[in-house]
């Protein structure tokens, strides 16, 4: 019996950048799932099902109509529990926001920031599989890790 590959999903503006997480992720044994735009993902009628089914997010921090702190945001407050790990060139301007009394910094179940190691790809996975294998862990807080 073939157990099914988590899906996670991918929030990336540049293409080139979008197809290489993408593959890497595949390779550490995750179904891939990649927006360009966090924005049409958040208006989808089925965002809340799509979010049940997906077991992390992984983010860029700046794109052009929502970043990674507003998708973290408004993924949060439907009450995603699951990883979310921000990649980006600027990830400690992202860190730093701050929106209604939400600090970016607890949104983030890691962040690290571009270039980075592809041992953040197999880290991704660990969690991910973690989260999803460990229920009672789904309902606690996801602490904040830098590395």
């Amino acid at each position: 019996m073939s157990v099914e590959k988590p899906l996670v999903l991918v929030f990336e503006d540049d293409r080139s950048v979008r197809t290489l997480i993408t593959r890497f992720l595949g390779d550490a044994g995750l179904r891939v799932e990649a927006h360009e735009d966090p924005l049409s993902f958040l208006e989808r009628p089925d965002l809340e099902s799509k979010l049940a089914s997906s077991a992390g997010i992984w983010t860029d921090g700046d794109m052009l109509a929502v970043g990674g702190f507003e998708l973290a945001r408004n993924v949060r407050e439907l009450g995603y529990t699951k990883p979310i790990y921000l990649v980006s060139g600027a990830v400690q301007a992202v860190l730093s926001r701050e929106y209604e009394g939400v600090r970016a910094h607890t949104l983030f179940t890691a962040a690290y920031p571009k270039p980075f190691d592809f041992s953040v790809f197999q880290q991704f996975a660990e969690d991910v599989r973690f989260f999803q294998n460990e229920p009672a862990m789904k309902t606690e807080t996801i602490k904040y890790t830098t590395h």
